[in-house]
């Protein structure tokens, strides 16, 4: 079995995983040897998983002897485009309100634990799982659901709204925060959040606008009371 840079191949035997290597090369799979755990740069984390998910998970439906392969791709997986259909509430340090806000941007995620992700969306596939067909709908839900909370902890280190798009470490930190009870059980992990734009509904771009009138008069009335 060939195993290629940036891949990690799971033998799978009548539901149960009997096999797994994520170093490039060329293997020959003995049935009657123990699994050879070439586990590559995942570390002896992916020993700990084979423990937990390295058992039977299923046998239903499945012919007898069914013996399979499956290559789990562990580059970065980039271009995972998403926009907020609703507008989402922002606390802005700038002018102390809460601001409604429709955002868009770009998030970077990869797989960080072939086996788990495997237990999680594998079973007994018998075709192959493309993201954008087959897992698309779900992570950006997923996504989706994590960004609100995860813009709220960016609003707390006083980080306003038209400072999204150049916040990325602050707002990538606080998304995988936000999905590690789902994505980081999966085996999946959030590696970079982009906002490439955070607009304001029309309401809230009056209130903002209004706001900033009333401190510009403040300001210049503070600066023709020191004349005075």
């Amino acid at each position: 079995i060939a195993v290629a840079d940036g891949q990690c191949m799971i033998i799978v035997d009548q539901g149960k995983v009997v096999e797994l290597c994520a170093e490039p090369g060329q293997y020959t799979f003995d049935q009657g040897t123990e699994p050879s755990m070439f586990y590559g740069g995942f570390g002896k984390g992916l020993v700990e998983s084979f423990k937990k998910f390295g058992e039977r998970f299923t046998t239903g439906g499945v012919a007898p002897h069914d013996g399979r392969v499956y290559f789990v791709n562990t580059r970065l997986i980039k271009g995972n485009k998403f926009g907020t259909s609703t507008p989402i509430p922002f606390r802005d340090s700038e002018f102390g309100m809460t601001v409604d806000i429709r955002c868009y941007g770009e998030y970077v995620m990869e797989i960080t634990d072939p086996l788990a992700f495997y237990h999680s969306y594998g079973g007994n596939i018998e075709e192959d799982y493309v993201i954008d067909e087959s897992f698309k709908d779900t992570f950006l839900a997923d996504f989706l659901r994590a960004l609100q909370p995860a813009l709220a902890k960016v609003a707390m280190q006083r980080i306003s709204y038209d400072m999204l798009p150049g916040a990325v470490t602050e707002i990538s930190a606080a998304v995988k925060e936000c999905l590690q009870d789902t994505w980081g059980s999966q085996g999946i992990n959030v590696e970079r959040v982009s906002i490439a734009s955070a607009t304001p509904t029309d309401e809230s771009a009056e209130i903002i606008e209004a706001a900033a009138a009333n401190e510009r008069l403040k300001g210049l009335h503070n600066r023709q009371n020191v004349c005075l």
